[in-house]
C-alpha cells in the first residue's frame, strides 16, 4: 500500500513512511546524516569556487597563447630568413666577415627573444598542469 498526497494520487511511497513513530526514529539518524554531510558539503562548495577560479586563469591562459601564437609563428620565420641570410659567402673579404658576423649577431638575439618568449608560455602551461593535479587529486583522491 502507498501513501496518497493531497490531491488524491499516490505519492509512490510506502505508507509506513508516513507513520508518526516511524518519523520520530528517523529524525535522528537525518539530523546525524545532515550533521555528517555538512563539512562534506563546505568542502565541495569550496572546491567548486575554486574549479570556477582555474577554469577563469584556463581561459585567460589558453586567450594569452592564441595571442601570441602568430608572433610567434613570425619570430620563427624571422630566425629562418636570418638563419639563410647568415650562411658565409665562399670568399669574403673583411667587410663581409663584419657584415656576417652582425647578422649572425642578429640572429642569436632574435633566437634569444624567442626563448624568452617560449620560457613564458611553458611557465603558464607548467602552472595550468600542477592545477589540474592538485584539482585530481583533490577531487578524486583515491586515484593517487
Amino acid at each position: 500500500m502507498t501513501a496518497q498526497n493531497p490531491t488524491g494520487g499516490s505519492t509512490g511511497r510506502p505508507a509506513w513512511i508516513d507513520n508518526p513513530i516511524v518519523r520520530l526514529v528517523t529524525r535522528p539518524l537525518r539530523d546525524q546524516l545532515a550533521r555528517n554531510t555538512a563539512p562534506l558539503d563546505a568542502r565541495l562548495a569550496a572546491l567548486e569556487k575554486r574549479i570556477e577560479e582555474i577554469a577563469a586563469e584556463s581561459a585567460w591562459t589558453a586567450n594569452e597563447l592564441r595571442r601570441i601564437a602568430p608572433q610567434t609563428a613570425a619570430l620563427e620565420s624571422r630566425l629562418a630568413d636570418l638563419a639563410a641570410a647568415a650562411e658565409p659567402p665562399h670568399r669574403a673579404d673583411d667587410a663581409e666577415l663584419e657584415a656576417s658576423r652582425q647578422l649572425l649577431d642578429e640572429v642569436r638575439d632574435e633566437h634569444r627573444k624567442a626563448r624568452l618568449r617560449l620560457s613564458g608560455v611553458t611557465h603558464f602551461e607548467d602552472r595550468l598542469r600542477k592545477i589540474e593535479t592538485l584539482i585530481s587529486k583533490t577531487t578524486h583522491p583515491s586515484r593517487f
